[in-house]
């Protein structure tokens, strides 16, 4: 992972499956240079609305 322009390595744990090289999101650190982490690609967002426009 790069950090603050350098290569750092943490132990990362996950409730489900995380493949080698697939994008994560890190959630919070458990300390010791260990996360918690979830894969990007479970991730659910809701659409963007639009701020409404009142005239």
């Amino acid at each position: 992972m790069q950090v603050r322009g350098a290569t750092e390595s943490f132990i990362a744990y996950c409730d489900g499956e995380v493949h080698l090289g697939e994008a994560v999101l890190v959630a919070s650190s458990r300390g010791d240079r260990s996360v918690e982490v979830y894969p990007v690609n479970q991730l659910r967002v809701p659409p963007r609305t639009p701020p409404s426009q009142e005239d």
